[in-house]
């Protein structure tokens, strides 16, 4: 299988790397600056190219590694979709449903593999916590709290930057028609949100995110019978398992240890061998709308109910 990167920032090259530890064949890199294309090139043996329009229906390629700036990702997404291609696209997708609804019926249309790569997937720590849930180490979650933070980029704005990671991993386990209250606050340098998601077969889920602060993940999950902890502080899960029920060793070692573009093109390469693009479709789709809502509840002071 031959693969083009499209989009060599710092994000490309990291999946440029990682494509050359595995053996990936990947062809072409492709960004509108030569400099960053003969980087990415350079790091997995492939040919550079500023055309990334181009690049995107290139006959001979058969899958895209998707890492261009946010602004263009769904277009760039419908486009090679349409000519066939399997894609892997960096995360966030987007925020507005009117795009990412035709991005996403391109995928549907051509019956395509589309991975979209939220890091909660490839985190270590984070699927370890969903393992020990679903031994029933804490028996029925009841209240989740999260809790990130990182630097701040210009313009960026924490829900739509931070939200779609933790939304892939809730609405997964908890399904995807909650009710989310939202507050924001913005000045230079700092993007501050406050959410409250309900699940009617769930958990009451805080989220508290802050862009412009040191980058810290918090994750706690209270169940009827136990705690799990996490803290990028120690990097240590701490599990009180229900009585009975043995919990599963801690993860002590650090995500960025583990490579997550590795890790993400690992799981890519499952879902072209065992297409779900209508399931994966539906739950992209979910999480879009569940930013939009988050945005709107934030924008008019009310709760937004998800259908």
């Amino acid at each position: 299988m031959r693969i083009a990167l499209v989009g060599c920032g710092a994000q490309g090259l990291a999946y440029a790397a990682a494509a050359s530890e595995l053996g990936l064949d990947v062809a072409l890199c492709a960004d509108p600056r030569a400099v960053a294309a003969k980087q990415a090139a350079a790091l997995c043996r492939a040919k550079p190219s500023t055309n990334c329009d181009k690049t995107l229906v290139c006959d001979d390629i058969d899958a895209v590694l998707l890492c261009a700036p946010a602004v263009s990702r769904l277009a760039q997404l419908r486009r090679a979709a349409s000519h066939g291609k399997h894609v892997l696209c960096a995360a966030p997708l987007g925020h507005s449903l009117a795009p990412a609804r035709k991005a996403l019926e391109a995928v549907r249309t051509a019956s395509v593999s589309l991975y979209v790569a939220h890091d909660g997937r490839a985190a270590p720590e984070e699927f370890t916590l969903l393992c020990q849930l679903d031994q029933g180490s804490i028996g029925g979650a009841g209240f989740v709290r999260i809790h990130r933070s990182g630097p701040a980029a210009k313009g960026a704005h924490a829900i739509e930057c931070l939200l779609p990671r933790d939304l892939d991993g809730l609405f997964r386990r908890f399904g995807a028609s909650p009710r989310i209250y939202a507050q924001t606050l913005h000045r230079p340098g700092l993007s501050h949100a406050s959410l409250t998601l309900a699940f009617p077969a769930g958990p009451i889920v805080q989220w508290i995110a802050t862009l412009g602060a040191p980058a810290r993940t918090l994750l706690e999950m209270c169940g009827t019978a136990g705690m799990i902890q996490f803290s990028t502080d120690d990097t240590v899960l701490q599990v009180t398992p229900a009585p009975g029920t043995r919990a599963a060793p801690p993860d002590r070692s650090s995500p960025i240890a583990h490579g997550l573009p590795a890790r993400h093109l690992a799981h890519f390469l499952a879902t072209i061998e065992k297409p779900t693009a209508e399931a994966t479709c539906d739950h992209e789709l979910a999480i879009v709308r569940g930013v939009e809502a988050a945005l709107r509840s934030a924008r008019t002071g009310a709760e937004v109910r998800l259908p």
